[in-house]
């Protein structure tokens, strides 16, 4: 016989909005201890979960991909959507890290930008860099949005 766990124990991750509540509480707790590569990580993989339903074809899923960068984050000359989907995205979800010449900044390193070229020192070229404060906080804010129940697109 299989032993039966009361509903309120079961996490349905297939359910939008706990799903949501989820990847919320995961960024905000890898926010605080700053480990940024993680929470790269789960937002990258958590706008695929929130895109992924009832989409087919890796065209279509870049796509809406990117259609949600521009809604929910940012879309800069310097770093339009699609080179974030395949500089950040692909990346950090299939080498845990940014592609070559790409990195993560804070707040304070670019200035409050979203994005901005920042020199490393000890590396001959610039990198282009993604402003994580900035990325997290509105990550938090489109979960919110998928809370309240409105779809991310």
């Amino acid at each position: 016989m299989i032993k039966e766990i009361p509903k309120e124990n079961y996490m349905n991750l297939g359910d939008s909005k706990v799903l949501a509540k989820e990847l919320r509480k995961s960024v905000n707790v890898l926010h605080e201890k700053r480990h940024y590569t993680a929470a790269l990580c789960v937002i990258a993989c958590g706008i695929d979960a929130f895109i992924n339903r009832g989409r087919k074809g890796k065209q279509q899923i870049e796509i809406a991909y990117c259609a949600v960068i521009r809604k929910h984050f940012f879309d800069s000359a310097v770093l339009p959507a699609k080179k974030f989907y395949t500089m950040y995205r692909h990346g950090i979800a299939h080498e845990f890290a940014p592609k070559r010449g790409f990195a993560m900044y804070e707040d304070r390193e670019l200035n409050g930008k979203y994005v901005g070229n920042r020199k490393i020192e000890g590396f001959s070229e610039a990198r282009i860099g993604l402003n994580m404060d900035r990325l997290i906080k509105d990550f938090i804010k489109l979960c919110d949005h998928v809370i309240l129940g409105n779809p991310v697109l």
